[in-house]
C-alpha cells in the first residue's frame, strides 16, 4: 500500500527530511481512509435496505446437481448468469 506513495513521493522531487514524519502521515492517512470507507458502508446500508433474494426451490437443484457437469455449468450459465445461447455455447 505505501511503496506506491513512496514511488511517488521520490519521483515527485520531494526530499525526505524526516522518514518517521513521512510514515506516521502515510499510516495516519491510511487508517483515516478505512474509517471514512467504513462510516460511508454503515450509511449506506442503513439507507438501502436490501431484501433477501429466495433460492430456487431444492428440488430444482437436485435435478440440477444429476446432470453432468457440462450441462450444469452451460445451465449456471444460461439462467444465472444472463448469458443468451450464443454467449453460452
Amino acid at each position: 500500500m505505501a511503496l506506491p506513495s513512496v514511488a511517488f513521493f521520490l519521483l515527485s522531487g520531494h526530499r525526505c527530511r524526516s522518514s518517521n514524519g513521512w510514515t506516521y502521515r502515510v499510516a495516519f492517512n491510511v487508517a483515516r481512509r478505512k474509517r471514512r470507507r467504513r462510516s460511508f458502508e454503515a450509511t449506506f446500508a442503513s439507507r438501502h435496505r436490501v431484501e433477501p433474494v429466495p433460492g430456487p426451490a431444492g428440488e430444482l437443484w437436485q435435478l440440477v446437481r444429476e446432470l453432468p457437469e457440462r450441462q450444469r455449468v452451460a445451465s449456471a450459465f444460461r439462467h444465472m448468469a444472463g448469458m443468451t445461447e450464443a454467449e453460452v455455447g
